[in-house]
């Protein structure tokens, strides 16, 4: 992303502020301006005009007192200066957190499947904190400082030209030491953002999977891969930090000679007559005025291209593309009876690469069909089509006969259930995970769902009953419970298809026959898609698609497929072994 594209973007996040900003400019510009007038005050006014020359004790007053309004009048556009520029970053942090937020719900699937969820993160939270604090801090000190600086400039030329002179000898040595600093600065920024989002990864992985990592005593392990990643951020950190810290004493040692050496000038244009001592006292505040906003702005060059390189991650999150486009034609899909039909799809998640193979597949209104096949076989990527959480990169999937790219998500996704091996629910109330966002379900409805998914009961018996908060993840709640509230969220929307993810895997055998009468109920007279991985599963279904390396090579009932010398036969005779040592863990428990 160039530096131009950057720049027009951050115009574009500003301009809803405008008002505010445009605000906080003019409160920046009259500080400005009160700075540059005080010197002239002191040195012109009271030194020259009310002391040196004897005038009325009046005039000494008049200046006095104008200088206590000028520094009053300072503190008020201060106080504005920071409010209005504080507005500004926090309320465009606030605009660009839910837009990334947002961005990120719809984003596709093929998204999360190569980047990490803790670098998203990290990016919607820290690298839009130091956006902010650019724009709260760094922005008002920009404006000011390059204002005050070409004010400066002005004030010292108007006063004396030839004191000035000496003075900008120093000014493009200290422009070509900020300017090749900021490029070591931001790129070393760049790369201690980068680190940042590895380091959420790492502990956001870490936690959702904290049962594995004790239950394998992983903790050290874990401890050291974040430990490296930790170091190789504390270097970054430490290398911007050394960029700053070499810049700003350079520029400062710059400034400094250049006074000393218009003190010494100016001294002998004093005692040869030419100039007034309060001239020379004016042009000296106004060259040590210049000291601060001059460093300040070397600084405040580190901190905009810090928040250039965190611009640029967050602006490459949000260009990134969202979820599968909705044609501007796309018509409501009508309630459909269930009828799948995959026609020569071939998908790739990565140009190229293609998961799944020109599959053919036909599934009829009320069919139960068990994909089965080995892990990475792309049974979840073929279910995965359903619902539209992929396009088909070669082929078309249709319900009913319409091809899924003609109709619009919602419309399609009401009509679809999920419930999966890993099942996800969130920290809200178990009626809010039930109706999972949405409207117009009464509790009666809610209750009913409940009770076909044998979840009533132990609802009740929580402490607030519908309305208790679960724990992180349904942390609170046991294996069975949470598959009985995922089955609830499934059957409220009354779907007529459904995908079930094999949802009685690792389940004691009360909570399974609970499950599995759950999901009998939720099957009836619905197409379902299993991603079976249970022989009894397998056994139930009216038939099994068998698919290897992302294509179809065998489908028919269990008992033709077992029949036949192939893949099936093995891959049942695995799961039935598998269930008979599950089975027998449970007795023996």
């Amino acid at each position: 992303m160039g530096s131009k594209s950057v720049a027009r973007r951050w115009l574009t996040l500003l301009r809803p502020q405008l008002p505010a900003f445009l605000g906080g400019l003019l409160c920046v510009l009259v500080v400005a301006g009160v700075e540059l007038v005080i010197p002239l005050v002191f040195g012109k006014g009271i030194i020259d005009e009310a002391l040196a020359g004897m005038g009325d004790p009046g005039q000494l007053t008049f200046f006095a007192v104008g200088a206590v309004v000028l520094f009053a009048a300072k503190g008020v556009f201060t106080y504005g200066t920071v409010y209005l520029t504080s507005f500004v970053g926090n309320r465009t942090a606030h605009n660009l957190r839910s837009a990334v937020f947002r961005h990120v719900l719809h984003l596709p699937m093929a998204f999360f499947t190569k980047q990490g969820s803790g670098d998203v993160i990290a990016r919607a939270t820290n690298d839009i904190a130091v956006i902010q604090n650019a724009i709260s801090n760094g922005l008002a000190s920009a404006v000011r400082n390059v204002v005050l600086s070409a004010g400066i400039l002005l004030m010292i030329f108007i006063t004396n030209w030839k004191l000035s002179l000496v003075t900008l000898l120093v000014m493009p040595l200290a422009a070509l030491t900020i300017a090749a600093f900021g490029k070591r600065i931001r790129l070393q920024s760049r790369r201690l953002n980068e680190r940042i989002g590895e380091l959420t990864a790492i502990m956001s992985e870490t936690l959702r999977g904290i049962r594995i990592v004790k239950a394998f005593t992983m903790e050290e392990a874990q401890a050291e891969r974040f430990s490296r990643k930790n170091e190789s951020g504390f270097e970054a950190s430490m290398q911007s930090v050394q960029a700053t810290a070499t810049m700003t004493p350079i520029v400062e040692i710059l400034i400094v000679c250049s006074m000393v050496l218009v003190i010494w000038v100016g001294g002998m244009e004093v005692l040869a007559g030419r100039i007034t001592l309060g001239d020379l006292i004016a042009f000296l505040a106004y060259v040590g005025m210049i000291t601060h906003p001059v460093t300040s702005l070397s600084q405040t060059w580190s901190m905009v291209q810090q928040a250039n390189a965190a611009a640029e991650r967050v602006f490459q999150l949000l260009d990134a593309e969202t979820e599968v486009k909705e044609d501007a034609r796309a018509k409501e899909l009508p309630p459909v009876r269930g009828h799948i039909r995959l026609k020569n799809v071939t998908f790739a998640y990565e140009p190229g690469r293609p998961v799944v193979h020109d599959v053919s597949l036909e599934i009829k209104p009320g069919e139960t069909v068990a994909l089965v096949g080995p892990s990475g076989a792309g049974k979840s990527t073929i279910a995965g089509l359903i619902p539209r959480f992929y396009d088909p990169t070669e082929g078309t999937v249709e319900i009913d006969g319409h091809d899924l790219r003609t109709v619009t998500l919602e419309s399609l996704r009401s009509q679809v259930g999920l419930v999966s091996q890993d099942t996800v629910l969130f920290r809200v109330s178990i009626a809010e995970n039930i109706t999972a966002g949405r409207k117009g379900f009464t509790r009666k409805d809610i209750e009913e769902a409940a009770r076909l998914a044998n979840a009533h009961d132990f609802i009740m018996e929580l402490p607030n009953g519908y309305d208790t908060v679960i724990g992180e993840g349904g942390a609170t709640l046991s294996g069975g419970q949470r598959q009985r509230i995922a089955i609830a969220r499934a059957l409220l929307g009354n779907p007529r298809i459904l995908v079930l993810d094999e949802a009685t895997s690792n389940l004691d055998a009360e909570s399974e026959q609970l499950v599995q009468e759950a999901l009998d109920r939720l099957s009836q007279g619905r197409t379902t898609i299993v991603i079976a991985h249970r022989a009894a599963t397998v056994q139930a279904a009216d038939r099994v698609v068998v698919v290897n390396k992302g294509r179809i090579v065998q489908q028919g009932k269990h008992h033709e497929l077992s029949a036949q010398n192939g893949l099936y036969r093995r891959l049942f005779g695995a799961m039935a072994v598998q269930d008979v040592d599950f089975q027998s863990a449970q007795v023996s428990g």
